[in-house]
């Protein structure tokens, strides 16, 4: 899901944008850009908690409440030609803010246009539109090791020893077909920062002295590891399709319980991730920057440990 410390990123770092230095990949002369940034996702009402964010760059030494646009229009349109209008929210206990309309809930396979009208700071009566299309992507399974769950109140008796993770109980990822896939794998620690223990101890401690220490505000590393990537999926053999992930051994860092979400996404969320550059235009945003892709896919848990008894 998508994280109001994500947002926080994007518009420190679109930041930059307004600079001119010898170590830019582009010159960016505007006073501000637009920005759009977030994800629809397969069968998951669009909420406040998926919310999309809309905002601006600001110069550097800014006052960071111009970033945030509250008063913008935006609709998304889907291809049936229904419109859906978002609201503005915001929680002010967590920070959490956006645009959202949870009447709006997304199929795979389907497509989706957003667009942001928002009065021009420099003329109230112009109004400048950004906009972007997501394609749904069709949906991925996970054949369910012995080792895997699709309850987190079970979790505990989905035990997986972390000697045989991968190569004795790999996760296998089915598609609908053969095409070329991107995947977005993440895996969460379930586990407290005062009780978890590290599987590999740093320096003889496998246990933290501070909760910044393995829960970081910006990025939640190293409890949470994600991964995102393309393949090509493999016949089963029963007339369907697959991809074979043996090498997932590493990201589980602790021992505990984990939440491991397996998804396929766009090519806007895909190629913003993997931006060549630093410029920031890789997300499918029209007259602007950042992204607004879309996933399709599911969670499920398992409990790591050093052995069973």
């Amino acid at each position: 899901m998508k994280y109001t410390y994500i947002i926080l990123i994007i518009a420190s770092a679109l930041l930059i944008m307004s600079c001119e230095g010898p170590t830019s990949s582009k010159r960016y002369d505007k006073d501000f850009y637009y920005i759009i940034a977030g994800s629809l996702y397969e069968n998951e009402p669009l909420s406040f908690h998926n919310s999309i964010y809309v905002g601006k760059t600001i110069p550097v030494g800014g006052d960071i409440e111009e970033a945030f646009v509250t008063d913008a229009d935006v609709v998304i349109y889907d291809d049936e030609g229904n419109e859906y209008p978002l609201q503005f929210g915001i929680d002010f206990e967590t920070l959490h803010f956006g645009y959202y309309n949870e009447n709006l809930v997304p199929q795979a396979t389907h497509t989706y246009r957003i667009e942001a009208r928002v009065p021009s700071a420099m003329d109230s009566t112009v109004i400048d539109t950004v906009w972007a299309t997501t394609t749904i992507p069709k949906g991925v399974t996970i054949d369910m090791d012995t080792c895997f769950t699709a309850y987190e109140d079970s979790v505990d008796a989905y035990q997986l020893v972390w000697e045989t993770a991968g190569e004795e109980h790999p996760m296998i990822i089915n598609t609908t077909d053969g095409d070329p896939v991107f995947l977005y794998l993440k895996y969460y620690c379930l586990e407290e920062w005062d009780e978890v223990r590290m599987v590999k101890p740093i320096f003889g401690e496998d246990t933290f002295e501070e909760e910044v220490d393995y829960d970081d505000p910006a990025d939640h590393y190293p409890r949470l590891l994600s991964f995102i990537g393309e393949y090509l999926p493999e016949e089963n053999g029963e007339g369907g399709y697959r991809v074979f992930n043996s090498s997932y051994q590493g990201t589980l860092v602790f021992f505990g319980r984990y939440r491991i979400s397996v998804y396929s996404v766009d090519d806007n969320f895909y190629h913003y991730q993997y931006k060549p550059d630093s410029n920031f235009e890789y997300g499918g945003i029209h007259n602007g920057y950042g992204y607004f892709g879309s996933a399709s896919g599911l969670t499920f848990y398992t409990k790591v440990v050093e052995s069973i008894e």
